[in-house]
């Protein structure tokens, strides 16, 4: 393909480190582990993802979460074989590896569980928790060390920054607006058989459901659907 002759033919050759992947229009985001970068798109830094007028929390829960997503793609399987620097340089250790591997399963178990629902509500297929890991890794990640991030910042903001309960709700709440949509059952077949993120209901409820931080703030009881005794850390 013509992608492999690029990447063959840039074998040996210099990094650039400017050059980027999209167009500053783009409404995305992407690690790059031969550069070590993450990559914001100017289309990305604009509401409802980013607006300095929000709460510090709705900031952090939106394109916080985002930066924290693609950062945590540096720690997945993939980014296992690739140094600070960028060379193809396995640097895990063999314990490190093997405990990385027992807990993806369980994102994997897990996300498989998950039903994609048709737009009548019935039931259309079960999610790939195999082929979604990775994405997984980075949600469940992403979450945590932006929630993290949010609640040891050094200032406050008069707006919804004070960490009361009300602000990290209002984080998980920004969150799920990130991934807020609406597809036809086609649209949803075709994304189940080629993209390796997981629906967006499992993207937002998987994550949720993991994070001990979201059950205290919505006071969820013990062994409710959002807040299940098992629940799968990674990171």
């Amino acid at each position: 393909t013509a992608r492999f002759v690029a990447l063959a033919w840039a074998i040996g050759g210099e990094v650039d480190r400017d050059s980027w992947s999209m167009s500053a229009a783009t409404v995305n985001a992407y690690y790059s582990p031969k550069t070590n970068q993450v990559v914001i798109p100017a289309a990305f830094l604009q509401s409802p993802y980013f607006d300095l007028d929000d709460a510090v929390s709705q900031i952090f829960g939106s394109i916080g979460v985002i930066v924290a997503h693609e950062i945590t793609h540096g720690f997945d399987n993939n980014g296992a074989n690739f140094d600070a620097d960028g060379n193809w340089n396995a640097w895990w250790s063999n314990a490190t590896a093997t405990e990385f591997s027992t807990r993806t399963q369980c994102l994997m178990d897990q996300y498989s569980s998950f039903y994609i629902d048709a737009e009548d509500g019935e039931q259309l297929v079960p999610e790939d928790g195999e082929k979604t890991v990775n994405e997984n890794i980075a949600d469940n990640g992403g979450l945590h060390v932006a929630f993290n991030a949010y609640k040891s910042r050094e200032t406050t903001s008069s707006k919804s920054g004070s960490g009361s309960d009300a602000d990290d709700q209002l984080f998980f709440v920004s969150y799920a607006q990130v991934w807020c949509g609406k597809m036809r059952d086609e649209t949803a077949m075709n994304s189940y058989l080629t993209d390796v993120h997981a629906m967006n209901e499992a993207r937002v409820n998987g994550a949720a459901m993991n994070s001990a931080a979201f059950a205290t703030a919505f006071s969820c009881s013990a062994d409710a659907p959002m807040n299940p005794s098992s629940k799968c850390v990674l990171y």
